[in-house]
């Protein structure tokens, strides 16, 4: 499927995990970026106007430079 422009990504477990309130916005090409992620396990929440939130796990391990979500909203 497409990328939804204007979509948000948020952490949202709560303290005391470091990861909580981080958030950043889907661009044109359906990609985002949160930096500066402790290696933790959290939640992410994925939100559109007009769709379903959409909430996944991650597991960020020790050493990860990069991990990949592909979300699908309804």
């Amino acid at each position: 499927g497409q990328g939804i422009p204007g979509a948000t990504v948020s952490v949202v477990d709560g303290e005391p995990n470091p990861n909580a309130g981080k958030q950043a916005t889907v661009d044109a090409e359906g990609r985002y970026t949160l930096s500066g992620l402790a290696f933790a396990g959290f939640s992410v929440v994925v939100h559109a106007e007009g769709f379903c939130d959409a909430v996944l796990p991650v597991e960020l391990a020790a050493g990860s430079q990069a991990t990949t979500l592909h979300v699908v909203l309804a």
